[in-house]
């Protein structure tokens, strides 16, 4: 049932006339921008995304909100991804450790924890690209056919 309303919802985008190839391009960018890991940022980029490349607002913002739970769960890989990647030794973060951090030196953690921020935003920049033109060539074919069967 869940299934079937996620395709009409997507054979509606295309009755509006959004082709396959937008409706692939729209729902890959809301996926990769709903991972982006900072809390609360991911809407501001799919309307500054959703903006730049033409591509529909609303099915852009919706698939970001639709990832909210994973959006959670990646937090920590691009945190680590971001550790590996700019090669910074990588942090026992816990909240224990947090909390003894910011108790010890508030301006020390809010730093750590910035320049952490900074590490995971850049392995997301780095991996973005590519999942989106993955996804998208993914998508493409599947919502090539139902545009071919509009109605089921």
């Amino acid at each position: 049932m869940f299934f079937q309303k996620v395709l009409d919802w997507l054979r509606a985008f295309l009755q509006q006339g959004l082709t396959p190839d937008a409706l692939a391009l729209g729902v890959a960018l809301g996926m990769v921008v709903g991972v982006f890991p900072v809390f609360g940022l991911t809407t501001v980029l799919a309307i500054a995304f959703a903006i730049l490349l033409r591509v529909n607002m609303p099915l852009v913002q919706t698939v970001n909100y639709l990832m909210t739970p994973i959006h959670l769960l990646m937090i920590i890989p691009w945190i680590r991804g971001g550790d590996y990647l700019f090669r910074h030794r990588v942090e026992n973060w816990t909240l224990a450790g947090i909390t003894a951090l910011v108790e010890r030196d508030p301006w020390l953690a809010l730093g750590e924890l910035g320049s952490t921020t900074l590490r995971a935003i850049g392995a997301w920049a780095v991996v973005a690209p590519f999942a989106v033109g993955l996804l998208f060539l993914l998508l493409r074919p599947l919502f090539h056919r139902l545009a071919d069967n509009p109605v089921k």
